[in-house]
């Protein structure tokens, strides 16, 4: 029989203080790896855990009627965090334990809690009220095999009409009502794009916007590339430093003050190498003379080119480096 919440919890605690990590360093590499990956799966479980008792205090509305204020207020004021990221774990609290199947595969590790989210969403995007219970039940199974099966957050949570097709064939959209779906789709989305700058006071330029998804992951490609061939530039880099060391070309003061040099490229985060690739993207362009100065005035990036063939002389770049 299992413990309850209280008594687990306080094994968890005790087994995690009880962690001794003065010899982490003296492991294996092999051993730091799976010490790694055990303790990342165990984290996923946890979230998964603190998810089904955040879904049980939005549903019961305890926050509320404790502390007179949502749940979502309640996380952003105890944990400090914004309000977006406080929505945010409600939502995919609810997302995780939309399904009792998809719930305990979380709980379980066999999923992620990401996937366990994706699968909850598309759970909640079917016609649940028109389908019986084995066909739920059956739904939630095609979704979890997805999963497991190594599928994508992102593949998931856009299989609803695949998942319909093999549970409930005689609720799926027909070839004809996907395509003007997906036209809609497009169209709003076309309405609703935008970019938008703003000084943010601190000495950098704030931008937000939106793009239809073509373009959305036409963008996304194109910065990916770049980053990936900024990675890979920075190992045959590393690469020629050694051997210039090795031949005496570099002694080993030039040697250390050209590896710290690349380090400092090297630490950059994801984060930081998308928004240098963006740049470097504009200074291609304006340095290929596709980005005209006006006048006498100061140049400004004016995009002369249609927005798709602007896109695609930025995948060339990429694909080149020229």
């Amino acid at each position: 029989m299992g413990r309850d919440f209280w008594e687990a919890s306080r094994v968890i605690e005790q087994a995690l203080d009880a962690i001794d990590h003065t010899g982490d360093t003296r492991m294996p590499d092999t051993r730091k790896i799976a010490a790694m990956n055990r303790a990342r799966g165990l984290a996923d479980r946890m979230i998964a855990l603190a998810a089904v008792y955040t879904d049980l205090v939005a549903r019961s509305g305890a926050t509320e009627k404790t502390a007179g204020t949502p749940l979502s207020d309640y996380l952003a004021l105890t944990e400090g965090r914004s309000s977006s990221e406080a929505n945010g774990l409600v939502h995919q609290a609810g997302r995780i334990t939309a399904d009792p199947a998809v719930r305990d595969a979380a709980l379980a590790g066999t999923v992620s809690p990401g996937k366990a989210a994706a699968a909850g969403a598309v759970l909640r995007e079917l016609p649940r009220h028109d389908m019986s219970e084995a066909q739920r039940e059956a739904a939630a199974g095609v979704l979890l095999d997805q999963a497991i099966g190594g599928a994508t957050t992102r593949q998931i949570s856009r299989s609803a009409d695949r998942v319909l097709e093999q549970v409930a064939p005689e609720l799926a959209p027909t070839a004809a009502g996907r395509a003007a779906e997906a036209e809609r789709r497009r169209q709003r989305a076309l309405r609703e794009r935008e970019l938008n700058f703003a000084e943010d006071g601190r000495g950098s330029v704030r931008f937000w916007g939106r793009l239809p998804e073509t373009e959305g992951d036409l963008l996304r490609t194109v910065i990916g590339a770049c980053v990936e061939r900024g990675r890979g530039d920075e190992r045959r880099e590393l690469e020629t430093l050694k051997a210039q060391k090795v031949s005496g070309e570099l002694s080993s003061g030039e040697y250390f003050a050209a590896r710290t040099a690349l380090q400092e490229r090297e630490h950059r985060s994801t984060a930081q190498r998308q928004a240098d690739a963006m740049v470097d993207m504009v200074t291609t362009l304006q340095d290929a003379g596709q980005i005209p100065a006006a006048g006498g005035e100061a140049p400004r990036v004016v995009v002369t080119l249609d927005y798709m063939g602007l896109l695609q002389l930025a995948v060339d770049t990429a694909a080149t480096g020229l």
